[in-house]
This record gives structure tokens, C-alpha cells and sequence, in this order.
């Protein structure tokens, strides 16, 4: 876990709190169905809201099924594409958190994500987002 901390941390240019006994038995407890993917996300989505409770909501049976049932849209039961769907979704709030931490720099914004700046581009095409920062923001051209 230490490791994944540190990690995303450092990608996400973003200081990490420890995390308590109770998060930790959390996590050590869970089954992880979803394997290290998973585990990863929540550790990143973590990293970005330093929210504990978070952790903890994220490995109970009840969240994790209020999850799965937004995700079903227009009555979708396909797994492939609902877990593409998914992943789409965290990948772009994941993107945009970035991209507003990085102030719309999106060349700093690619690093920070491991990412090509060209990768970056079509992800961002790809879900919809505006090529330049919204108005009022203070993004660079790059």
C-alpha cells in the first residue's frame, strides 16, 4: 500500500497523508474482485481527496453497489462495455483533476499522468473536454 501511495503521490504531484490503522485494515481486509486496478483507484482517488472515509466507503458491499448501478445506463447489462464505460469515466474526472491542479497545463498534466502529450490530446478529445483551460481559468496554451 506504501508503495501505491508514494506512487500516485508523486505522479499526481499531490503530498500524501499516511493512512490510519482502520483504513489500512480496510483495505487489507477487502477481497479486491477487481485485483490490483482497483486497489489502484482507490488509492488515486485517495491521493487527490485525502478523504479516509472515502477508503472505507469504497470496500463496503453497499457502496459498491450504488457504483455499479450508475454506472447502468440506458439499461446496459453487457459487463465489457459497462466496465469500459466505467473506466472512461474515472479516466476523464481523473484527467480534469489534473489538468485544474496543473492550472490547464496540458504538456505538465501529460507528465503527471505518465502519459504521452499526444496521448493526452486524444484521451481528452475522446471524452469531450475543451482543448483550451474554461474561461476565466488560468491555463496555458501549450
Amino acid at each position: 500500500m506504501d508503495f501505491l501511495l508514494e506512487r500516485h503521490g508523486k505522479v499526481l504531484n499531490r503530498p500524501v497523508k499516511p493512512l490510519s490503522e482502520q483504513s489500512m485494515r480496510a483495505l487489507q481486509m477487502y477481497d479486491w474482485p477487481g485485483n490490483i486496478r482497483e486497489l489502484e483507484t482507490v488509492i488515486k482517488r485517495y491521493v487527490l481527496s485525502g478523504d479516509e472515509a472515502m477508503i472505507r466507503r469504497s470496500v463496503q458491499k453497499g457502496d459498491r453497489e450504488e457504483q455499479v448501478t450508475e454506472i447502468l445506463v440506458g439499461g446496459q447489462t453487457n459487463l465489457k462495455s459497462i466496465t469500459r464505460q466505467a473506466a472512461k469515466q474515472v479516466e476523464r474526472k481523473l484527467i480534469l483533476r489534473t489538468l485544474e491542479l496543473h492550472r490547464w497545463n496540458r504538456r505538465v498534466t501529460a507528465r503527471a499522468l505518465g502519459i504521452s502529450y499526444a496521448a493526452l490530446l486524444y484521451k481528452l478529445r475522446e471524452a469531450g473536454v475543451p482543448p483550451r483551460a474554461p474561461r476565466g481559468g488560468n491555463g496555458q496554451s501549450s
